[in-house]
């Protein structure tokens, strides 16, 4: 990418990250309160009720942002058709569900799910006029005011209105009406940006080129559905809502790391790789930069995991959910592989692999399927280490269709991931070390968890200090703290 682009890129991830952690800020406080507030069927109603709803949303956009982040020139009638198609999908597809939520309740043996399916079909309205609304500002690269509306939202809605209804005996429905209230007020906002582009009526054209990018895009996120959901769909299925409810505190909490880098990088790569998708130098660079970054980070939380699950599941959710500590552990070790698909699928989607994209999604939906079922037989463990399986196959899939579109080797791609490999390795050992004395002295939760976090800050201060003098990151590490240094001296001067 040229120099104008990367600092774009740069400062568009910085927005985007400071969103993200807002958000996740805002989604972790309201989990450690609501989790001693709630119970395990409450959250498996909600839990069950969000599978529904981001399947069903699927067919409501048709692919319809990606098309348009993706479309090199983009014309007035390419919006209008895009949100013309969005509107009538997302009224007719939410008057379907709304008539056959009796049936989907009976198939999960929840009576419950009715009336909150029923009152969630209306999200399909709200998302289907504003979709397209967060598409244009994405592909505009305006993550300021993206970030704005997502920390607005995400703030209210969870802290201000699913913690207050729980406190006050609402039970799972103090998370339902949370979970529409943020839908509604990014909505507004979203709309408010840029409702003067928007505009009905359908164009030929633009409907084909639509279809024929988004529709591919939409089985591949059909696929990626089922391999990211379709165990909780199992699991609710097969071993009960309340099952559903402990796996999903587990499955929650181990998205919000993913997200901390994943949604940045989904957001913000492809925009700009898109801009430079037909220079393979330039996007096989950027590539082995991400995953270079992504090893680094997913590696060493999924080795902190590894050791401290039991404190940080006592902190967060509290002691009635201590039995999630070896599912946390699992699902830890997956953070490096689920954030590094990420990125691998930005490529795909930028060189528009779609067929080859959604052959992959098939068989890592099949996986996990499958490794559901089997788990399913025996205990939630046994479903959670079947899905970090399917999740590391996932990976090399993708990694091998990524390496060939930008025309990279594998050698170059696990050199890419090395320092991270070493570093946490090393990390992960004198945590353990570290840790285990404090155990057997049935030390605080908080304070054994505050040990690891700053010995982890010390140790990287100490790596910091040793590579200005002897210099040995390797190039693709050395030029993300170089960035960052520059970024730093920036702002010092600016204030």
């Amino acid at each position: 990418m040229g120099n104008s682009l990367v600092d774009k890129s740069i400062k568009g991830a910085s927005w985007s990250l400071i969103s993200t952690i807002g958000i996740n800020i805002n989604k972790l406080v309201p989990l450690m309160i609501l989790s001693r507030l709630l119970d395990k069927a409450d959250f498996g109603i909600m839990g069950t009720a969000i599978v529904i709803i981001s399947f069903v949303e699927l067919f409501v956009f048709i692919g319809v942002g990606p098309a348009i982040i993706q479309k090199k020139v983009l014309s007035q009638k390419d919006i209008s058709t895009g949100f013309s198609i969005s509107l009538v999908m997302g009224l007719a597809i939410g008057v379907i569900l709304f008539m056959i939520s009796g049936i989907v309740a009976s198939f999960f043996e929840s009576k419950e799910l009715i009336d909150v399916l029923k009152f969630l079909s209306l999200i399909f309205l709200l998302h289907s006029i504003t979709m397209v609304s967060e598409s244009l500002l994405m592909k505009e690269m305006r993550f300021k005011e993206l970030s704005y509306i997502n920390l607005i939202a995400s703030f209210t809605s969870n802290l201000g209105v699913s913690v207050l209804l729980a406190y006050l005996g609402f039970g799972y429905w103090s998370i339902v009406i949370g979970y529409f209230s943020q839908a509604v007020i990014k909505g507004f906002f979203l709309f408010h940006k840029t409702y003067k582009v928007l505009g009905f009526g359908i164009d030929r054209e633009s409907m084909n080129s639509i279809f024929s990018y988004g529709g591919g895009i939409t089985v591949s996120r059909v696929f990626t559905h089922f391999a990211l959901n379709g165990d909780n769909f199992l699991v609710a299925k097969l071993m009960g809502i309340e099952s559903l409810g402990l796996y999903s505190r587990a499955y929650n909490l181990m998205k919000i790391p993913s997200s901390f880098y994943g949604t940045v990088i989904d957001t913000v790569l492809f925009p700009s790789m898109s801009s430079v998708q037909d220079e393979l130098p330039k996007l096989s660079r950027a590539m082995l930069r991400i995953q270079t970054v992504i090893a680094l980070l997913g590696m060493v939380l999924g080795g902190f995991l590894l050791v401290f699950s039991e404190e940080v599941v006592l902190i967060l959710l509290g002691a009635k959910w201590v039995e999630l500590t070896p599912i946390v552990q699992i699902m830890g070790i997956g953070v490096f592989f689920r954030t590094g698909q990420k990125s691998l699928g930005t490529i795909s989607r930028t060189k528009a692999a779609i067929k080859e994209l959604i052959f992959i999604k098939f068989i890592f939906a099949a996986l996990v399927v499958s490794a559901t079922i089997l788990g399913s037989n025996y205990s939630l463990e046994y479903v959670a280490l079947g899905i970090l399986v399917a999740n590391i196959f996932h990976f090399i899939l993708l990694s091998n269709l990524g390496l060939g579109l930008v025309k990279t080797t594998w050698w170059k791609f696990f050199q890419a991931h090395i320092p991270g490999l070493i570093y946490a390795t090393a990390t992960t050992l004198m945590l353990w070390i570290i840790s285990i004395p404090m155990k057997i002295m049935n030390c605080s939760p908080i304070l054994i968890l505050l040990v690891g976090v700053m010995t982890h800050v010390m140790v990287s201060i100490l790596v910091y200090f040793l590579n200005s003098k002897f210099h040995f990151l390797p190039k693709e590490l050395q030029w993300w703290l170089d960035k960052f240094l520059k970024k730093r001296k920036k702002l010092n001067r600016n204030s």
